[in-house]
């Protein structure tokens, strides 16, 4: 049983580290993160979902409906957070153009 759910971790892993590379290279403002974060934060999502799902006694029977919504649940919330965090980058950015073009127009 361990190693089955050791086996079920690895392919936890390595699914959503595609899915987070997948999201990263397709959604556009990829300038304004780092190359490890999108894909890291799919995995760290996709590995306590997962987590969670073992601890809550998922049955064997609903193994690859358990699959499936995790990694729908994992692009998903992986498209929002890319997103959330480029606009809230380029919100920032734009303030700190703004701000420092009014420091020089002071001058």
């Amino acid at each position: 049983m361990l190693d089955a759910l050791f086996i079920d971790l690895v392919i936890v892993f390595a699914a959503a580290l595609a899915i987070g590379t997948i999201v990263r290279y397709s959604i556009p403002g990829r300038v304004k993160h780092g190359l490890l974060l999108v894909p890291a934060f799919a995995v760290v999502f996709a590995v306590i979902v997962w987590e969670i799902s073992v601890w809550a006694g998922m049955p064997n029977d609903w193994k690859q409906l358990a699959w499936l919504v995790l990694f729908v649940l994992t692009a998903g919330a992986t498209v929002w957070f890319t997103l959330w965090l480029t606009r809230r980058r380029t919100a920032q950015d734009d303030a700190a153009l703004a701000a420092s073009l009014a420091g020089i127009r002071a001058l």
